[in-house]
This record gives structure tokens, C-alpha cells and sequence, in this order.
């Protein structure tokens, strides 16, 4: 995971990169794991000075976030249709 988070980071532009080192967000019952979250900013501080983000309801997150995101945007262009699909 840690190699995934820093090759994400080094293929964005290298004026977006310390920002998205400072802004890593853990999600999903995975990151609630005992011990993940102080594993993972170890091993990302051997690359580059992060912060990272954890809320107590990070389970939770991820259908939160998705269903806050598809209230706001047109779910027209989102979603194929069987007759779009043919």
C-alpha cells in the first residue's frame, strides 16, 4: 500500500505533489486495522514528509463520500443504459 500511495504521488505534477503529501485521507475497514495507520506514516515518512487523515467512522467514509458525490452531480452522464450499451 505504502509503494502505491508514493508511486500515486510521483506521477502527479510536481507542484501538486507536497500537497497531496499532506493530504492523505485513510478510508475503509481495512485502515482501522490496529496498528495500520502507524505503520503506514512510518513507512510513507521514509519517502516524504506527510500528513495523514483519520477519522474515527473512516468504515464509513467510503459510502458517505460516494453518496454525498451522486447527490450532486447529473447521474445522466454517469449510468449506461442497456440501450446505450447495445
Amino acid at each position: 500500500i505504502t509503494q502505491m500511495v508514493v508511486d500515486s504521488i510521483n506521477c502527479c505534477d510536481i507542484e501538486l505533489r507536497s500537497t497531496m503529501q499532506e493530504n492523505i485521507i485513510l478510508l475503509g475497514g481495512t485502515t482501522i486495522t490496529l496498528g495500520f495507520e502507524k505503520r503506514i506514516t512510518h513507512e510513507l515518512s521514509k519517502h516524504f514528509d506527510c500528513k495523514i487523515k483519520a477519522s474515527d467512522n473512516r468504515n464509513h467514509l467510503a459510502f458517505v463520500c460516494g453518496t454525498i458525490l451522486i447527490s450532486h452531480i447529473s447521474t445522466e452522464n454517469i449510468w449506461i443504459s442497456k440501450k446505450r450499451l447495445r
